[in-house]
């Protein structure tokens, strides 16, 4: 495994929840327990073409010094995250007009630099985000009032101050450090064409249902006028004066009515024989948080739950020891209507016999939504072994061997396609494979040492399926690529 590989795989585990470990396992091939009913017409093949490159320049007036593995599409955009030559990484967005089978690139826009002027305070580090299918970018985003350090001494002198209200910032790059501690806001934001930044959610919002926002916001997904948003939560028990403080999923079903109607759909601590009633609290609870969150129109959504074993406690006494994830879906929109897709064994929670179900499995995560309200995910086992699968059936697993004769070992998040085409890219010991599967057959689009087009350099990895929106409605994908030089890639794939 090459450097450059290690350094993928890292990255994506912490995206996926840690899922992506080398395993072996059930000798099968790929999609061969999947039935969608009959074949999707997929375009005959595509060509990829590089529309930047390490070194380009970027819309602010900086140039690439290499791109981070993340892109998404949707609406004539894509957005994609790049460290300039100062070190610093900013979300950018461009234009994109596919003409006669070639991609053009149009207007440019830098949408948050870390350390810029932004909203009040200074941007920091660019985390997930998302592109809908109106080409908005959606981005949660925490600023730091820099201009006004304030000295650890005189905050330790107030026990009532809140700790997640300051961040001591030591790993930014150019901010003074020892002795200080910024105050911070989040936000969750909408940039639209004009790349103009809009905050449709902020933490320190007190919801309709009597709760508050407070912020530490994770995945934020926008379709149409919908939200769904993970992020901490002062949580108002109904009848009585009681508080307390957690991590919560949100959903609103229409941004007009504002961030106040956010409705509670989910919250860590709950108890697993009520674990979708939001009334209840214990401190003996199996969610300690939630990860990856994917959602549809009608409020249809599946997420990734941090699960904790019920009978051993961690170190402070009373919350439960990490015991795996959970996959979770349900409708926002109906109360009680959230099922356990996958569960691990030490959980105590037993999955569903839904047809989206997997059952148990150690790690679930990567959640993802197709528009007929279809769940996949990767799912890992207690062998190190993964499985890929997509409705409840099984799309590839661990010691598969791909079309172009790999051994595969891990997994991508299957991203959806507009006619409910999966893609899936996956990993063996020596290559990277996009695979693409028509509801008959899978075939590999691009692999290791193939090149783009009018690139003599060959590919060494793919990230397709680091985030949700990696094809639009015309099928068009957006990803990133490292070459056999180290340099990256921002990829277009066109149909042809």
């Amino acid at each position: 495994m090459s450097p450059d590989r290690r350094t993928f795989l890292k990255y994506a585990s912490g995206v996926l929840g840690g899922s992506l470990l080398a395993a072996c396992g059930v000798e099968t091939s790929p999609a061969a327990d999947r039935d969608v009913g009959g074949a999707i017409q997929l375009p005959n093949g595509y060509r990829f073409h590089a529309v930047k490159r390490d070194g380009d320049a970027l819309p602010d007036g900086h140039r690439i010094a290499n791109l981070r593995y993340d892109a998404a599409i949707g609406g004539g955009a894509v957005a994609y995250t790049a460290f300039d030559e100062e070190g610093r990484l900013a979300l950018h967005r461009l234009h994109l007009d596919v003409r006669d089978g070639v991609p053009h690139v149009g207007e440019e826009r830098t949408l948050v630099r870390e350390l810029d002027p932004f909203d009040g305070g200074r941007a920091t580090t660019v985390g997930g985000y998302d592109v809908d299918e109106d080409g908005d970018v959606v981005l949660a985003h925490e600023t730091l009032r820099w201009e006004d350090p304030i000295p650890v001494e005189a905050l330790e002198a107030h026990a009532d101050v809140h700790d997640a209200q300051f961040d001591a910032a030591s790993d930014l790059p150019g901010l003074p450090d020892d002795g200080f501690v910024y105050r911070r806001a989040s936000a969750i934001y909408r940039f639209d064409a004009r790349g103009a930044p809009e905050a449709i959610v902020r933490a320190g919002t007190p919801t309709d249902e009597g709760h508050v926002i407070l912020g530490g916001f994770g995945p934020a997904l926008k379709r149409g006028r919908e939200l769904l948003f993970s992020a901490g939560l002062e949580y108002a028990h109904p009848d009585t004066d009681l508080q307390d403080v957690g991590d919560g999923v949100w959903y609103v079903a229409d941004l007009r009515k504002g961030a106040a109607s956010a409705r509670l759909v989910q919250r860590a601590g709950i108890l697993p024989a009520a674990a979708f009633d939001v009334d209840r609290l214990s401190v003996d609870g199996v969610v300690s948080g939630f990860g990856l969150l994917d959602l549809q129109p009608g409020g249809r959504y599946a997420l990734q739950a941090l699960a904790g074993d019920p009978n051993l406690p961690d170190d402070d006494g009373t919350t439960p020891e990490f015991a795996g994830s959970l996959l979770l879906a349900g409708t926002a929109t109906r109360t009680g209507s959230a099922r356990v897709l996958s569960a691990p064994r030490r959980s105590g929670l037993t999955p569903s016999s839904d047809r989206d179900a997997i059952g148990v499995a150690d790690l679930a995560s990567g959640p993802r939504v197709a528009a007929d309200g279809t769940v996949g995910s990767v799912a890992q086992f207690e062998d190190g072994s993964q499985r890929v699968y997509v409705g409840g059936r099984l799309f590839a697993a661990s010691g598969d061997v791909s079309p172009s004769g790999h051994v595969l070992e891990s997994f991508l998040p299957p991203v959806f396609g507009p006619q409910g085409e999966t893609y899936v890219v996956a990993g063996s010991e020596s290559a990277m494979e996009l695979l693409a599967f028509d509801g008959v057959s899978v075939r590999t689009l691009l692999a290791t040492d193939d090149t783009l087009v009018g690139d003599p350099r060959a590919v060494s990895m793919l990230t397709l399926g680091t985030l949700i929106h990696h094809v639009d409605r015309d099928g068009t994908l957006a990803f990133t690529a490292l070459l056999d030089d180290g340099s990256s890639a921002l990829v277009i794939g066109v149909p042809t």
